[in-house]
């Protein structure tokens, strides 16, 4: 299983050392703060998929951006006497976080109210 894996990742040992090093430290807290251990075959697991996760994010290509016409994204304005709501959110599986936030503009783009919540689990 060792020898399949790493074959598999050898063209990827540039984010493998990296992943290992964190998930390795990672394991080494969940040891010394929960009193839980990792097991080698669950480290190597995780070290397969975080790697191959990884360097499918950085292998997507993207066209050239001459060949297109820029486009600006910005907030925009709604209709009068209303209010706006943005919201975003973001998960690390790995650590148990959760957490997501907002705020409320009114509709000029004055800050009314804003929020957050994290969610550990």
């Amino acid at each position: 299983m060792i020898f399949t894996w790493s074959h598999d990742n050898i063209e990827k040992l540039g984010i493998v050392i990296p992943i290992t090093t964190w998930l390795i430290w990672c394991a080494r807290n969940t040891k010394i703060l929960y009193d839980s251990n990792t097991f080698p075959i669950d480290l190597l697991s995780k070290i397969n998929y975080m790697t191959r996760d990884v360097a499918h994010a950085f292998s997507v290509t993207y066209e050239d951006s001459t060949t297109h016409q820029a486009q600006f994204i910005a907030w925009q304005r709604g209709p009068s006497d209303t209010y706006i709501l943005n919201l975003n959110g973001s998960a690390q599986s790995n650590l148990g976080m959760t957490g997501f936030g907002g705020l409320i503009r009114d509709s000029n783009g004055g800050y009314m109210h804003g929020f957050y919540v994290i969610l550990v689990t």
